[in-house]
């Protein structure tokens, strides 16, 4: 499905994907910030949908419509803007617009709107395999699963007006997807400013704000397209989140004895497992399509997918440099690598495994300055988990 979005405010696109992608599946975005580029764009291809902003900062969205109109009478269009008087509502009636939303809108408003104007299309054909669906879905719009549900959301919206960035930080630190998500979305609007990536959870908080944090994470929890229902994906997911835990702890820990406290080994350990969270969220999309899904086929499917998914999505998500090479460390490290944090966390990976007493982490022991003893009387009582990377 070809989703045209014209908007010229990063943070509402943003958020207007987020809806969309979690309200169809197999979606590819074409993102617009102004109506040359919308024209451009609509030259090229015909979207299955617009959604599209009335005032840009180069003249009116109704121009892509009239252009799109002229050539397809069939699309479904629908406008979000901040403008509501009369006039505007007969000019988008005379072009055939399909769905009107005016802003600041909710986001249960927008996924109904959506289903409404264009219902998510029936799956009438079983999925051949898991191997020829991801081979399909590989380049669409991927979303995590996200651990928290509306109720939560609809908690931490009563107290709005009481809670702070610092706050949401501890509420959600545990929540990988969701952390992921929110990077991505401030570090679009904080290149725009600065030129800098968000380097923290926090740092996108502060960016993005409460109320905006909240939006995003409403729909998130509104993603039924990559929800985990399934058994099997939903107990993989609880054992990647046992592992992320145990890796923070292992990191903080290891941290401590070499004398490294960084911020961003911790978030990395929690972040290490996006690729894998990426590869449930497909498999979830092929069961919905009727797919059947078993152990082996999914283990085939992380073994085979999960790290150039994670690399795609650490790009597409402007994650920052030194934050990708330590998730990276995770699972490898190159050969004469000097970095402290990055021998850290390659470090902690080994021995989150319970493979603390193999050569490799004992050369990183040395290498941090850390006692094998120290690290054995660290670690030997803590059971490993083990995930795929």
């Amino acid at each position: 499905m070809q989703v045209m979005v014209l908007e010229d405010d990063l943070l509402i696109s943003e958020l207007i994907q987020s809806v969309v992608g979690g309200t169809y599946s197999a979606v590819q975005f074409a993102v617009a910030e102004c109506v040359s580029e919308g024209l451009h764009m609509l030259a090229q291809s015909i979207p299955d949908l617009l959604i599209a902003d009335w005032n840009l900062p180069d003249g009116h969205g109704l121009e892509v419509i009239r252009q799109l109109r002229q050539q397809n009478q069939e699309v479904p269009i629908l406008v979000i803007t901040a403008r509501a008087d009369r006039k505007t509502v007969i000019d988008a009636a005379r072009y055939r617009i399909n769905g009107y939303l005016t802003k600041p809108f909710q986001i249960e408003q927008l996924q109904e709107r959506l289903r409404t104007i264009c219902p998510p299309p029936i799956q009438l054909d079983v999925p051949e395999s898991l191997q020829a669906f991801f081979e399909a879905e590989i380049n669409n719009f991927v979303q995590l699963p996200v651990a928290i549900s509306p109720h939560e959301i609809i908690q931490l919206l009563a107290k709005v007006d009481t809670l702070s960035v610092e706050s949401l930080e501890k509420i959600w630190r545990n929540n990988p997807g969701l952390l992921a998500r929110l990077l991505d979305v401030a570090n679009s609007a904080s290149f725009r400013r600065s030129g800098e990536p968000c380097r923290t959870p926090l740092d996108a908080l502060r960016t993005l704000g409460v109320k905006a944090a909240l939006d995003y994470a409403t729909a998130l929890s509104l993603d039924v397209s990559h929800a985990l229902t399934d058994r099997l994906l939903a107990e993989h997911a609880g054992k990647l989140k046992d592992g992320a835990d145990r890796l923070v702890k292992v990191v903080t820990s290891l941290g401590r004895l070499s004398g490294i406290t960084s911020v961003r080994c911790q978030l990395a350990a929690r972040l290490y497992c996006i690729g894998d969270l990426a590869v449930l969220s497909i498999c979830q999309r092929f069961v919905n399509a009727g797919g059947k899904l078993e152990y082996r086929d999914l283990d085939e499917a992380l073994k085979k997918w999960a790290i150039p998914l994670g690399s795609r999505l650490k790009v597409e998500w402007r994650l920052p440099m030194e934050l990708r090479d330590a998730i990276g460390a995770c699972y490898s490290i190159p050969r004469g690598t000097v970095k402290q944090e990055l021998l850290l966390m390659r470090a902690a990976a080994l021995s989150a495994e319970g493979q603390y007493a193999e050569s490799e982490c004992l050369r990183l022991f040395s290498r941090l300055g850390v006692e094998p003893s120290q690290a054995e009387a660290l670690f030997e009582n803590q059971a490993p988990t083990t995930a795929n990377p």
